[in-house]
């Protein structure tokens, strides 16, 4: 079979990039592999996010980019986006192939089809089959209404990224019920499913066996594993079954709900130390109002009561959270209880979103006069970061004098790169390749000069 290099570019969740590393180990039965660097390729797959405005924006540019860059390859958009909006992806030059969520693991049967326009060929084309069927079916431009809302299919078996050699992603749930009014993800990826615990705990020993010493658990709603599942589990008692697993060195999960940290969950951070001293908290905001109008689950007392009880059971642990700047009628004040939530809960790794309407949620119907200004969002999100990167000086200053575990990412030039449990960068001096994906004590020495990581060294 001949060679065929294949590109992939991703946008957005741990979810994208975990099914854009599961994609490019099913291309490699059809003859594909990953293209080097400055190759042409014959092939190039976006990946796309539909989170925000900004998001799409710059899938549009990076698909320009990619008919730039390979000249006659096939450009295939798949992902939120490409489920979102199939016509406007479409009518891109130099697209052959729109794919959304529902057929994205079928991609590389659909490009054997012989009904695939080939490169160059028809642009405003579009894949449309039923439910994440196989094979698809090609559509003209003019019957864009007949593609498919979105995929309910059970996940049967776990996708897992292992392209990072150190640690391994492995998905477990897809999809989300919550319906809060700003997001459009539920109506691009569906309801809420879980893959059955066998089949995760399957695959997590078949990563282990590869070596790997740390596991990620992926999904669009973590927190809501199980609940889909005829047998009574739920995420905790998924967490205990993997934290038991032969040869696992820790254990991480992407992103959790506060309400989702139930006691058996804080249980695990007090009896399984492998379970890694970092979570990212899907918080959003910290005003109550801006919270109800959000349709969260959660108050700002629970949020903050919540992380008190997470830091009684693991002191020293590291907290992330998802926030949202300028949520329509988010006044001063409301912005001022989320920048104090920030302070008060010691968030020191937020991830700021803008908000941006996103077509057929409730949000988007609140008229425009009581949205937030561009300018004031672009302020706010800078406050905040701001204030996230104090709190994380503070923290990584109380590290110095400390040893830590670090999963090794990197070893270049003299230097090795990787995350503590905490997920904080860690930089120490070594010409040991062999030490990439294993876990190593480190004696933390200092704070980097750009101050957003550590510095170690070995001890000796």
């Amino acid at each position: 079979m001949a060679r065929r290099g294949v590109t992939f570019v991703t946008f957005g969740c741990r979810v994208n990039q975990v099914e854009s590393a599961s994609l490019l180990r099913s291309g490699r039965g059809a003859g594909y592999v990953q293209a080097a660097p400055g190759e042409a390729a014959a092939l190039v797959v976006v990946n796309t996010c539909a989170v925000t405005g900004e998001s799409e924006r710059q899938a549009r540019q990076a698909i320009r980019r990619a008919v730039r860059a390979h000249p006659g390859a096939r450009v295939v958009v798949t992902g939120c986006y490409a489920q979102r909006d199939p016509k406007a992806l479409a009518e891109i030059p130099g697209v052959s192939l729109v794919v959304g969520n529902a057929d994205k693991t079928c991609l590389f049967a659909i490009l054997e089809s012989a009904t695939v326009p080939p490169p160059g060929g028809v642009d405003a084309r579009y894949m449309s089959t039923g439910a994440g069927g196989c094979p698809p079916m090609l559509l003209d431009a003019d019957a864009f209404t007949l593609y498919p809302t979105v995929a309910d299919t059970p996940i049967e078996s776990p996708a897992a990224d292992t392209s990072g050699r150190a640690r391994a992603y492995l998905q477990v749930q897809n999809g989300c019920d919550a319906g809060c009014t700003f997001c459009v993800i539920p109506s691009l990826r569906g309801r809420g499913r879980s893959t059955p615990l066998e089949r995760v705990l399957a695959q997590a020993g078949r990563l282990l066996e590869q070596g790997f010493e740390e596991l990620v658990l992926t999904g669009i709603n973590l927190g809501a594993y199980g609940r889909d599942l005829a047998e009574a589990v739920t995420l905790s008692d998924l967490l205990e079954q993997i934290l038991a697993l032969p040869n696992l060195g820790r254990l991480r999960l992407s992103s959790i709900a506060p309400q989702d940290l139930d006691a058996h969950f804080l249980r695990h951070l007090v009896e399984h130390p492998r379970l890694c001293p970092h979570l990212h908290l899907s918080v959003q905001s910290g005003d109550d109002l801006i919270l109800k109008r959000m349709h969260r689950s959660c108050t700002r007392e629970q949020v903050l009561a919540t992380i008190a009880a997470v830091r009684d059971r693991r002191p020293g642990i590291v907290l992330g959270a998802d926030l949202i700047v300028g949520f329509p009628t988010e006044s001063e004040e409301a912005f001022a209880n989320t920048l104090n939530l920030l302070r008060e809960g010691e968030i020191a790794l937020p991830h700021t979103f803008r908000y941006s309407d996103r077509p057929g949620t409730p949000a988007a119907r609140i008229p425009p006069h009581l949205h937030v200004p561009a300018a004031v969002i672009r302020d706010r999100a800078e406050r905040l970061r701001r204030q996230g990167e104090a709190i994380l000086h503070d923290l990584l200053q109380r590290q110095v004098g400390q040893e830590a575990e670090v999963l090794i990412e990197e070893v270049a030039h003299g230097l090795a790169h990787g995350k503590t449990g905490g997920f904080l960068p860690l930089t120490f001096p070594t010409d040991d390749a062999t030490c990439v994906g294993r876990l190593t004590r480190v004696r933390v020495t200092g704070v980097d000069a750009s101050g957003g990581g550590l510095l170690g060294e070995l001890p000796g």
